[in-house]
């Protein structure tokens, strides 16, 4: 098979090994090749069939077998001293020629070496024949990362994946590289097993390289609904085993074509001082932390805020009241701050000020888009960073508003 350089991935900058002799030491950014021909179609350099030579022969300390074009349509690569090995787990390299320019070869897992389709470097090749010319390996590119997924760029094949039927009509494409499945036959499924965090959240994404029919995440053992062309999909995730990959949903007219297939954990906490796992009443449509009630729900961790236990923090789904009480009884006021302001991750509408209620003893705002974006994330983790306001601010139209007596100044929250 031939890897073609996916877009996106970028290149690594390789380092070319010189050496005196073949056993020697040194460095250098390129080596120089001697072109020479086995009379049988094939130039440049090949150990194995002794024609051609090199000056630096070692490249990051790993032999160079061969740089050679056999015809029009082919050109490889060779590593190793049986001419077997990949270039440190690259599925392509990038080679540098003086005269030519940059040729990028792709890895063969049935072949093993390094491959590329180009007349005009066979062209070059014969036209450069008996003399020397340079050239530099210029980067690699390493695997595509699947996350969680085996093989997840398809770089072998659809090799550690499952098929729904047992005969479904996914299938690899020719070159092993990309999955398909020619005749559009709309509900089968191409995933992997799983048992993952329960409540945590997860991403799915891929992308649809081909095809006018729409395939769709599979998630937990069913379609999801959502088509993979739309974008990465986020699902909480169960510790039951269950099926996660893509599904033929609806047929469309010519073979559809996925890749780049790839299941990661997201920690929607990260860069945030505090972090919600958000629970609900059994009684109320009440959501978030509420360690005190009858019958406890959620968590946070850490548990105070400013040096004080943090007694609930819940969000009414329905009618938008969010509040937070503090202290060992829930009516602790922050010092003298009658507000502070929250960031709350994705939450659309950042940030939330909540603002300190006399009567009730407890800090509030009253956000049904705040109450619903909890809602929607129950049983998640999310993060949040709080700040106290200083007392002689006020919110408007989305601003503070500092008033010092005599003038008034704001700014954004």
């Amino acid at each position: 098979m031939r890897l073609p350089v996916r877009a996106g991935t970028g290149l690594l900058t390789g380092i070319i090994t010189s050496r005196a002799s073949r056993r020697g030491a040194g460095q250098l950014g390129s080596t120089c090749m001697t072109l020479g021909t086995d009379g049988a179609g094939g130039y440049g350099y090949s150990d194995g069939a002794g024609y051609g030579s090199l000056d630096e022969y070692y490249v990051n300390g790993l032999f160079i077998k061969s740089i050679f074009c056999a015809d029009p349509s082919g050109a490889f690569v060779k590593f190793g001293d049986l001419g077997e090995t990949d270039f440190f787990g690259a599925v392509a390299i990038k080679l540098s020629f003086e005269g030519f320019g940059d040729m990028v070869y792709g890895w063969s897992f049935a072949d093993l070496r390094y491959e590329a389709t180009s007349p005009e470097l066979y062209d070059y090749f014969v036209a450069n024949n008996g003399s020397v010319r340079c050239l530099s390996l210029s980067g690699t590119q390493a695997p595509f990362d699947g996350g969680m997924f085996k093989n997840g760029g398809f770089e072998n094949g659809i090799s550690n994946w499952k098929l729904y039927p047992t005969n479904g009509s996914w299938s690899a494409t020719p070159d092993a590289t990309t999955a398909q499945n020619i005749p559009n036959t709309t509900g089968t499924h191409f995933y992997q097993d799983f048992s993952l965090e329960a409540g945590a959240t997860y991403e799915l994404s891929a992308d649809q390289i081909s095809g006018d029919g729409v395939v769709t995440y599979c998630v937990n053992t069913a379609d999801s609904g959502v088509a993979i062309a739309d974008g990465p999909h986020r699902f909480i995730g169960k510790s039951s085993p269950e099926s996660l990959g893509v599904t033929m949903s609806i047929a469309g007219s010519t073979p559809a074509v996925v890749d780049n297939l790839r299941l990661t954990k997201v920690d929607m906490c990260v860069g945030f001082d505090l972090c919600l796992s958000i629970g609900k009443s059994d009684t109320t449509e009440m959501y978030g932390y509420a360690p005190n009630a009858p019958t406890p729900y959620g968590s946070m961790d850490p548990s105070d805020f400013m040096g004080i236990e943090i007694y609930n923090f819940n969000f009414n789904g329905t009618n938008g009241t969010c509040a937070v009480s503090m202290g060992d009884v829930g009516d602790d006021k922050l010092g003298t701050y009658d507000m502070f302001s929250t960031t709350i991750s994705e939450y659309a509408n950042n940030p939330v000020v909540f603002t300190w209620d006399v009567d009730q003893t407890r800090y509030k705002v009253v956000d049904l888009d705040l109450a619903t974006y909890i809602k929607a994330n129950l049983g998640r983790n999310i993060g949040l960073t709080a700040a106290p306001l200083a007392n002689n601010t006020v919110t408007f139209e989305g601003k503070v508003v500092t008033y010092n007596g005599e003038t008034v100044t704001y700014t954004e929250v």
